[in-house]
């Protein structure tokens, strides 16, 4: 799975989008190339050179946000079930869950990440999440609402894997 090299040069999160030209600036920095774009995490703005008709970031354009691949093992559980298993890729709206349990869509769990996700010492972040889709032991996730300091944790935990995984290519 291929990912993208464009971080936020402000805040170094993968979360990033482009977007339409919002001035006239914009506009003609486009013809040559220099595209906007969008940092989620920090909502700063930048233009970076990209050349043809490239997606936002290389991204799937069903997608609210990029997915960048992780390997962060959780346990998890619902009303009907309990198990662990591993998250394989993450945004700041999902993620997949490669699981030996049997979950179904629409069932909501809710997924224990590890300690040292959280950025503080003996806290386990929790995060409820909706099944929207299983295929085989890989399961989609949509995150359901989180506080503002649910989602800087999160997209804390997503820089830091996809860090950890460029420099392991």
């Amino acid at each position: 799975m291929a990912t993208t090299k464009t971080l936020c040069p402000f805040c170094e999160s993968p979360f990033v989008t482009r977007v339409p030209p919002a001035s006239l600036m914009d506009t003609l920095a486009t013809l040559i190339s220099l595209h906007p774009f969008q940092c989620e995490a920090c909502k700063k703005r930048f233009r970076i050179k990209q050349q043809g008709g490239q997606s936002s970031s290389g991204q799937d354009q069903r997608r609210k946000s990029l997915r960048v691949p992780v390997q962060i093992p959780v346990t998890f559980e619902s009303n009907e079930v309990s198990g662990e298993g591993m998250l394989t890729d993450m945004s700041l709206y999902g993620c997949t869950l490669d699981t030996k349990q049997n979950l179904r869509s629409g069932l909501v769990i809710k997924l224990n990440l590890p300690a040292s996700t959280a950025g503080k010492p003996n806290s386990t972040p929790q995060q409820l999440a909706t099944v929207m889709g299983v295929n085989g032991n890989r399961v989609g996730l949509k995150f359901l609402a989180y506080s503002f300091q649910e989602r800087d944790a999160l997209t804390q935990t997503v820089t830091k894997s996809v860090k950890i995984f460029a420099r392991d290519k």
